[in-house]
């Protein structure tokens, strides 16, 4: 017993360090093979960049995270099925790839995308009117690392969502323009403080009417109600359903007349 005991040892000594040699040498196991990647990864990504910037005309940005090409051809999928119109948007440079969305104020991991800057909508008492305050940071476009785990179709439809969002930026908010809130059934709700002095600015929000069962169709991803959290999610997810939903003419075709 002894002796077989230390055959074996030794036995399984040489197999440790023929698989150290092999190692070494840059050969691999059978069971776990070594990828090496057919081409030049960085000439193509930068190639797969260009061709992404001739066509609509924003580059495609690291931003603590690198465009990988696959990433790169589904997001030139989805603005190829775009109309024109987002293309080239005044203000909108770049789409940036981050790991994850960068807020101090909630849970980010699981956002898959999302449109800068923020903005607060604000009663202005000087000049009687309703205003959007926009921060000062550039239109953008950021995509996260949850997006490229969605299913293709949902992926898709994400970015043409936050495209649109972009689109109403660039184009001075026409999801707060009386005529979309009017056949979205938004209405304005002012939001006074309690501390506030007399005639001073106040916030408002625009509330959906819970009466009237008017979302717009989107993908499985967005759920219905989504559409009536504000007139802009309203907004972004009727151009996915504009582009996608066959019947959105005859569903909802206020909507689409006035996309159209």
């Amino acid at each position: 017993m002894r002796v077989v005991f230390k055959t074996s040892a030794f036995a399984f000594l040489l197999v440790l360090a023929g698989w150290g040699t092999a190692a070494a040498q840059g050969q691999t196991s059978p069971d776990r093979p070594f990828y090496e990647y057919k081409g030049n990864y960085g000439e193509e990504v930068n190639a797969l960049k260009k061709k992404f910037l001739e066509k609509f005309g924003y580059e495609l940005t690291n931003f603590g995270r690198n465009w990988a090409p696959e990433e790169i051809r589904l997001v030139h999928e989805a603005l190829e099925q775009l109309p024109p119109s987002l293309y080239r948007l005044p203000g909108l440079k770049a789409l940036y790839r981050l790991e994850h969305m960068v807020s101090e104020s909630r849970q980010t991991e699981d956002i898959p995308a999302a449109t800068l800057p923020s903005f607060s909508p604000i009663y202005e008492n000087a000049s009687q009117s309703y205003k959007i305050f926009v921060a000062k940071q550039e239109l953008r476009v950021e995509l996260y690392n949850p997006l490229f785990y969605e299913d293709r179709t949902d992926l898709i439809h994400i970015i043409q969502h936050e495209m649109a969002h972009a689109f109403d930026f660039a184009n001075g908010f026409p999801s707060f323009s009386d005529e979309w809130l009017a056949l979205a059934k938004f209405r304005v709700l002012h939001i006074f403080a309690l501390d506030a002095e007399r005639n001073s600015d106040f916030l408002y929000a625009l509330l959906n009417d819970p009466e009237t069962d008017n979302y717009a169709p989107v993908s499985t991803r967005h759920l219905p109600t989504y559409s009536r959290q504000n007139p802009q999610e309203d907004f972004a997810n009727s151009v996915t359903a504009y582009i996608h939903y066959p019947y959105f003419s005859y569903t909802h075709p206020q909507r689409y007349h006035f996309l159209k």
